[in-house]
């Protein structure tokens, strides 16, 4: 170690925190006044950065340089990482961790250039940055003397810095009451120290001030937000088809993810100087990139490839988070991340999935190449582990190619449902995985693409559309060319109802499958089976007229809210008799919640006043909604379900359509007539 008086130039690592701030005036005391030229790393901070050069320069440094490296840390650090799958113990997505590594090395650069003749930071003897700055150093200026204050000093806490820095007329930003421990980036920001200290306490979600990327989950609307990641080779470049740059990209994803609750993690991690951690991160916009990233695997990766690929992105965490990111192992690691990416994806992907349904748009591909796609994407989730709820072997998928099937985005996506809906129908037949294209029905028509594309265009840019009433005077103004035009519209109908609600989300489907299953077993020639099924499918339409908070309401609903509920069957009849080709569409939207003995809604029918299409559809209904998950309840098995259909004969449901339900639980012996999401 060089001796005090021959350090003459000092190039700090500054941010002007409590740390640093006291760090410059305490280097002119211990080593013999030398200069000291204050570096900031702008890796996007934001506002922390406001008036530091003019504190720096009272504070004794000579200059400030501000080195914008945001973009650089998102393309050459965040995104390498994202592609690795790297993660620290399974929560900590490394936003301080490799942001030291780009900020030591600019550091480095600059004490060249300037020739200084030591280095200092102001991270604690505790911490895992001292390594991480000491690391990357000693990797570009290996002979430079390295400052280090926490180690030689005789402050002892964040209290006696405090001291210092009013002994010394320092202006600080905290005071002794808020003075959270906080690193702030462009990726996450982190908070240590005060209550947290104590793993008893509960983080401080709710309280204002405390979370500054987002709000609690508890805060966050109760309705889905959509977006479409492209990615090129595994590094994302689009937002909702927009070409953007990572900063602008990350910023947005941070904006959509904090708006919704996304993001926060509260653990206790395992430091790398031996001792345990408590803190609260807030990354809003890398937990929906990490999962985007994940989602794509699960298509293009290869199961061995997956599987060594989990294990290595382990090693890799380890070594972002020990500052190793400056060695020949990260960067072998990171080579071994690129080959991989290769097809993550060079065209956009858009999917969308739902449990045991996956819709898919993909961009110049052929009907057969699309297929292949698909069926190497339900191989590998048939031999992956996914989201650690195990292999999934069942799924059914829909297709819709561009430029192919449609160039616009809503017919696009209309397709790609409607393919799902009748992939589930023959999934349910079969019982195994099953993919099904546009190209695949000669069906898809136009003209009803057009019409029910238009209705949807409004639904998604007009706040406060009266969407039954657009229906209704869509439909009134349509004219029905064909049976398939017809399917057409009902198979987008039930696509809309669907979406309405990521609780119910494949309802309609199920319960048309099941209502066609009884209706066969009752003796329905193909004819009606296909009526009941179209019935059947769209037997929740009305559901679309109501508010999606009170669908998707968790607790218990009010009596104004179960009159919005109740209010559903009409709603859905008045739709459903827009469509003069078809009348009887309507009776299973109206008359699915009547009672056998007269004690339903809307009109109290009872026994055979109900039209026999309701009833039928009534007991498809009451299975699914028992054997499904919703906002307010897990589903329940097959066994107590069972119960409740033998229970309500003669009351709630006809007796004779209950027998066949009953016998059809029966003969369901591996509980496949069910929802499978979150199982």
């Amino acid at each position: 170690m060089a001796n005090k008086k021959d350090i003459k130039k000092v190039v700090l690592a500054y941010s002007g925190g409590l740390d640093t701030s006291i760090i410059i005036p305490w280097l002119k005391e211990n080593y013999n006044n030398c200069e000291v030229i204050a570096v900031s790393g702008d890796v996007g901070q934001g506002t922390e950065l406001d008036g530091l050069e003019e504190k720096a320069i009272k504070t004794g440094a000579s200059k400030l340089y501000i080195e914008d490296l945001k973009e650089e840390f998102i393309q050459d650090y965040v995104y390498p990482t994202v592609q690795a799958g790297a993660i620290y113990e399974n929560r900590y997505m490394l936003g301080t961790s490799f942001a030291r590594p780009i900020i030591a090395k600019r550091i480095a650069e600059i004490a060249i250039k300037e020739g200084a003749d030591a280095i200092c930071h102001g991270c604690t003897g505790k911490g895992n940055d001292q390594v991480r700055f000491e690391l990357a150093i000693k990797a570009f200026a290996p002979d430079m003397q390295i400052i280090a204050p926490w180690r030689e000093w005789d402050i002892k806490s964040r209290d006696q810095e405090i001291d210092y820095a009013e002994a010394h007329n320092i202006p600080l930003k905290i005071n002794r009451e808020t003075n959270y421990s906080k690193d702030k980036n462009i990726w996450h920001l982190s908070h240590e120290g005060l209550d947290l200290e104590d793993p008893a306490n509960e983080p401080q979600y709710e309280k204002p001030g405390f979370l500054e990327m987002g709000v609690s989950p508890i805060d966050a609307p109760d309705k889905p937000t959509y977006v479409t990641i492209s990615f090129e080779k595994g590094i994302p470049v689009a937002l909702d088809g927009q070409k953007m740059d990572g900063v602008t990209l990350i910023k947005k994803l941070n904006k959509l993810g904090g708006e919704n609750g996304i993001g926060l993690a509260d653990l206790v991690e395992n430091r790398l100087v031996g001792m345990k951690s408590r803190g609260v991160y807030e990354t809003p916009g890398g937990t929906i990139l990490y999962k985007a990233h994940q989602c794509l695997e699960t298509i293009c990766l290869d199961k061995l490839t997956m599987h060594e690929k989990k294990k290595l992105s382990v090693t890799y965490a380890e070594l972002v988070y020990n500052g190793q990111w400056f060695t020949p192992l990260r960067e072998g690691l990171s080579a071994f991340a690129d080959k991989i990416n290769e097809n993550i994806k060079k065209q956009d992907i858009a999917a969308r999935y739902g449990g045991d349904k996956i819709s898919v748009i993909l961009k110049n591909m052929s009907h057969d190449e699309a297929k292949y796609m698909a069926e190497y994407m339900t191989y590998s989730l048939s031999c992956c582990l996914v989201d650690d709820i195990g292999p999934v072997n069942k799924v059914s998928v829909g297709i819709a190619t561009y430029p192919d099937d449609s160039m616009d985005k809503e017919k696009l996506l209309i397709l790609a449902e409607q393919a799902v809906l009748v992939s589930k129908t023959k999934g349910y037949n079969n019982g195994h995985s099953t993919i099904v294209s546009a190209q695949d029905y000669d069906f898809w028509e136009d003209t009803a693409l057009n019409s029910f594309a238009a209705v949807m265009a409004k639904r998604h840019s007009q706040l406060g559309i009266n969407f039954e009433d657009a229906l209704v005077e869509q439909f009134q103004s349509e004219n029905i060319l064909s049976q398939n035009h017809l399917i057409e519209i009902v198979t987008s109908l039930a696509s809309a109802i669907d979406a309405k609600d990521t609780y119910t989300n494949g309802h309609s489907g199920r319960v048309a499958t099941y209502s066609r299953e009884i209706a066969k077993r009752l003796g329905y020639d193909e004819r009606g089976q296909d009526e009941i099924y179209m019935m059947g499918l769209l037997h929740d339409v009305g559901k679309i007229g109501v508010p999606d908070a009170v669908i998707t309401k968790p607790g218990r609903l009010t009596e104004e809210e179960f009159a919005q509920i109740k209010s559903h069957p009409a709603k859905g009849a008045r739709i459903l008799q827009a469509i003069g080709e078809l009348p009887k569409l309507a009776v299973g939207a109206r008359w699915h919640h009547e009672r056998y003995d007269g004690r339903g809604y809307p009109d109290g029918l009872k026994e055979r006043e109900i039209p026999e299409e309701a009833r039928i559809i009534a007991v498809a209904d009451a299975y699914d909604a028992m054997t499904s998950n919703r906002s307010y309840r897990r589903s329940m098995d097959q066994k107590a379900v069972r119960e409740q259909i033998e229970k309500g004969k003669g009351t709630q449901f006809d007796p004779r359509f209950a027998d066949i339900m009953i016998q059809m639980i029966d003969e369901d012996r591996d509980y496949q007539m069910r929802e499978t999401e979150g199982e």
